[in-house]
């Protein structure tokens, strides 16, 4: 019974996705707690889905979650899980690692490296998007096997700083603050160059990392390690942090920092997320099945703009229905 009902939750989810396209509003999933537990994902036009999807999941342990890792540009290859992402850049002095997922799964990644030919030691920086455990945990470990450096925002420096000095959750080998993102500062590696943008919402100091992805002979312009559900007390700086992405575009790929939360119509593996079978819209587009393309993307972003506005509408209600003291 319990099978075939997340049999049946998932293909609800999948239907659900499949209109959403057909109506020409790309929708994804919403990413996890991630360490702080409150589901900032509710109402939210992904949760739905999210729920459904992730029903695939339930009482899975992580180490099950693991998938093999995969080219999706020249230059940047997915060595993350099922459900949280993590990024791998190939410059011409070393690579970079975009988060590093949980403390017990910090290991896997370092294999993925592997699987992909490449050293793990040459792996230079580490780039924390956000501070949530399933995001920085296993960044201490990665960097014990590695000796690279760890890069983040100060307002999340200070969130994680905060949770190592607590007891419980599960926030892997502690680090000390190290390198300290600021908004449109850059990092450049061989014959890589890296922008960064802090856009909170989904934590005060989320970070974007804008990349020239490379295949073959053409370039998109990418942002890696995107998060949207906003946090509490986040939900106008989320607003403005969306419509500022618009603003920086335009974008031709969105790698997300969870794979269920990109501009794709059916999420299934992390695999076919980014380079799997794209909504005919997409496919006129670009020439490639991890860039959806601007029109597309910017479509994604008002559907999470018109979510976003429609709960700061029901917060600043209930704020207002609340007897004074």
């Amino acid at each position: 019974m319990r099978t075939k009902m997340k049999r049946h939750v998932c293909l609800a989810a999948i239907l659900a996705l499949t209109v959403g396209a057909s109506l020409g509003l790309a929708q994804g999933r919403g990413q996890g707690a991630g360490g702080g537990g409150n589901n900032n994902n509710a109402g939210m036009p992904w949760e739905a889905l999210r729920a459904g999807m992730l029903v695939k999941w339930d009482d899975v342990p992580r180490s099950q979650q693991k998938t093999e890792p995969f080219k999706i540009f020249d230059n940047v290859a997915y060595v993350g899980l099922e459900t949280v992402g993590a990024y791998l850049i190939t410059t011409s002095d070393g690579l970079i690692l975009i988060d590093a997922t949980y403390a017990d799964s910090a290991d896997h990644v370092l294999e993925s490296v592997r699987k992909l030919g490449a050293d793990p030691a040459r792996i230079k920086y580490i780039i924390v998007t956000h501070g949530h455990n399933d995001h920085f945990a296993g960044a201490g470990r990665i960097k014990q096997a590695t000796g690279a450096r760890i890069a983040m925002s100060a307002e999340d420096w200070t969130l994680v700083e905060r949770l190592f000095s607590g007891t419980g959750g599960d926030n892997g080998m502690p680090f000390t603050r190290d390198l300290v993102l600021k908004d449109d500062d850059t990092l450049k590696l061989g014959d890589t160059n890296l922008k960064f943008h802090v856009l909170p919402g989904h934590t005060p100091g989320n970070v974007g990392t804008e990349i020239q992805a490379r295949d073959g002979r053409r370039t998109y312009r990418a942002l890696v390690g995107l998060a949207f559900a906003p946090a509490p007390g986040l939900t106008e700086a989320s607003i403005k942090t969306t419509e500022r992405l618009k603003q920086l575009g335009p974008w031709d790929a969105l790698l997300t920092s969870h794979p269920y939360l990109a501009p794709v119509p059916i999420p299934l593996t992390a695999r076919e997320i980014f380079l799997g079978v794209a909504p005919a819209a997409v496919k006129k587009q670009t020439s490639h099945p991890a860039a959806a393309g601007a029109e597309y993307i910017n479509a994604y972003f008002d559907t999470i703009l018109t979510a976003v506005r429609e709960r700061l509408a029901r917060e600043k209600a209930s704020s207002a229905s609340r007897p004074t003291q």
